[in-house]
């Protein structure tokens, strides 16, 4: 059985990331993986079992490069209050759209990674 899902980010600035993901989303630093002696990724937990890990691009060998350029598709969801207060606080979070009992709009970290926030009921 899956306990964890982990998306991995292949960022520019790692460090730029996770000021990102920590201030806007709370989210927790559970893991920093040396890389190299300059390089680390991060590994930050949203919620209990969803995690992200921050890699930087240029670690990637030149074989891999054509992975840092593909787009997540990924939808959080959270509490409504949440919902109404990050629509407010991300920089270009996109119109709130609805469907059914479910509101959700859209917003790009900065590394141009574009996700879904969504609340339900």
């Amino acid at each position: 059985m899956i306990t964890t899902m982990r998306s991995v980010l292949y960022c520019q600035d790692v460090w730029r990331a996770l000021s990102f993901w920590q201030f806007y989303f709370a989210a927790k630093l559970v893991d920093q993986v040396p890389l190299s002696d300059t390089e680390k990724s991060f590994v930050l937990q949203l919620t209990g079992g969803a995690e992200l890990a921050l890699m930087p691009k240029s670690f990637l060998p030149d074989e891999a490069t054509k992975l840092a350029d593909t787009a997540p598709a990924l939808m959080f969801f959270c509490a409504a209050a949440t919902f109404t207060q990050l629509h407010g606080e991300l920089p270009g979070a996109g119109d709130i759209n609805e469907s059914g009992d479910t509101q959700a709009f859209s917003f790009v970290d900065p590394d141009g990674h574009a996700f879904v926030l969504a609340t339900r009921g």
